[in-house]
């Protein structure tokens, strides 16, 4: 009987090293199975793990294994006193190993766990990297929507900024068609306006002939009856000097006789006295120079401001022409007396558009010679000639300025004509005549077209 137990602890002390061997194998084979035959879902736990099957298997074998055999009651009550320790030793020996065996087991169980874990975060490593991707899959189709959305409203955008133009183009074609009929009917209205202004100046032209004609007709009769009364008092004063003559004749003769009868009682006199003395000589008197003034004659050195209505807004000159009373002057130079018009004649079309302002055209200074101022103060007015509506200067009062004198070549004159758009000076035809061209252009350029100050709007 103690053999029998002696072969039994025998036998437990060899399979011990052969359990360890087997439970290193399992734990080999349970960690190759669980990496080949992992199974995509690998939240099912540890009780879908082959390796824990085993496990469980080896474990439930070694406790049959390890148990005591069942002893009947009859052979109980035949052991002896002195067997009881072999027992318990082998009892001790077969607790050891299960507690061996169990530990490997738990080992076995947390190496598969940890795997496990490892597999688990693996694939939710994956996962998360599918979803990422899948994030950005999803964006990058929604910045392409955006993008494909984008570039059709910008293609909405061109095709209705193309319509815009269109419209606008032809909107701008039909304000251009109506822009040319208003443009031609004006033309057509404007030649209808200055054939009617042509037609009205020459009627009042053929008037201001008759009138002109009539007017020099009684003047000549004026002057014929005006020439038959001088003849008759020239007559008479002729016969009346004649008479005075005659007996002035008579009284010089009367002295001159007395006189030579004088001197000969002075020179039967003076016989004795020695004769031999000087007459002294009286000196040569020379006349005044005459001045050359013209009754009612002078010249107008005109400076005009440039207009800021019509065409003078970008266009700063002048066509000027002076006007006095009923008659106009068209300026021919420094040199020679002024055109002289009638009035209706200066503004009617054929100054406007054909002489228009003479020497002094596009210019902002004119001098006028030999103008007429026929009383002390007469009304004057300059014009800027333009197409249609001249430009009218204010008229002024003016008259001859006595004042006006040649100083070391220089002309000067103490009172000019000031007004706010102009300036001019009203010098005798005597004195300018005697300055003469470079004097009175002179005059201009230093004395009144560079006075800015007497130009300015007042």
């Amino acid at each position: 009987m103690t053999a029998g137990r002696g072969q039994r602890r025998g036998s437990m002390n060899v399979h011990a090293p052969s359990m360890r061997r087997l439970l290193l194998v399992i734990s080999g084979v349970s960690s190759i199975s669980g990496i080949a035959v992992l199974p995509p879902d690998a939240s099912a736990g540890p009780a879908q793990n082959p390796a824990h099957a085993i496990a469980e298997k080896f474990s439930q074998a070694s406790e049959t294994a390890a148990r005591p055999p069942q002893r009947d009651s009859s052979s109980s009550k035949k052991r002896t006193a002195g067997a009881e320790p072999a027992d318990e030793a082998e009892l001790r020996a077969a607790q050891q190993q299960r507690s061996y065996e169990e530990e490997m087991l738990a080992r076995a169980r947390a190496e598969a766990e940890e795997r496990n874990k490892v597999d688990l975060a693996r694939e939710q490593a994956a996962v998360l990297k599918r979803a990422e991707e899948a994030k950005k899959n999803l964006e990058r189709q929604r910045t392409e929507a955006l993008a494909n959305a984008e570039a059709q409203r910008a293609e909405e955008e061109r095709k209705a900024a193309a319509k815009a133009a269109e419209a606008q183009a032809a909107e701008q074609r039909k304000a251009e068609q109506l822009t040319q009929q208003r443009e031609h009917e004006a033309r057509r209205l404007t030649e209808r306006l200055r054939a009617a202004r042509r037609a009205h100046e020459d009627e009042q032209a053929r008037r201001n002939a008759e009138a002109e004609a009539a007017t020099r007709a009684a003047a000549d009769r004026a002057a014929a009856d005006k020439a038959a009364a001088d003849r008759e008092a020239a007559q008479r004063a002729l016969t009346q000097a004649r008479d005075r003559l005659r007996n002035r004749t008579a009284r010089l003769a009367a002295k001159v006789e007395e006189a030579r009868h004088s001197r000969l009682l002075a020179a039967r006199d003076s016989s004795r006295i020695a004769t031999g003395s000087t007459t002294p000589h009286s000196p040569a008197v020379t006349p005044p120079a005459a001045t050359g003034k013209a009754a009612g004659k002078a010249t107008v050195l005109l400076v005009m401001v440039p207009g800021n209505r019509g065409i003078r807004r970008w266009n700063k000159t002048a066509d000027p022409m002076l006007c006095i009373e009923g008659s106009c002057y068209i300026s021919t130079g420094a040199g020679t007396p002024a055109h002289r018009v009638t009035r209706s004649k200066g503004f009617g079309p054929g100054i406007a558009l054909g002489e228009r302002a003479g020497a002094c055209r596009s210019q902002l200074v004119c001098v006028f010679r030999d103008v007429e101022i026929g009383h002390a103060t007469t009304w004057m007015q300059p014009i800027d000639l333009r197409v249609l509506r001249h430009d009218r200067r204010e008229a002024r009062r003016v008259s001859i300025d006595e004042t006006c004198q040649i100083a070391h070549g220089k002309l000067s004159c103490r009172h000019a004509v000031d007004a706010g758009d102009y300036r001019a000076w009203i010098v005798p035809e005597g004195i300018a005549a005697q300055a003469g061209e470079q004097a009175l252009t002179a005059a201009l350029d230093a004395r009144l077209a560079t006075n800015l100050s007497a130009l300015a709007p007042r």
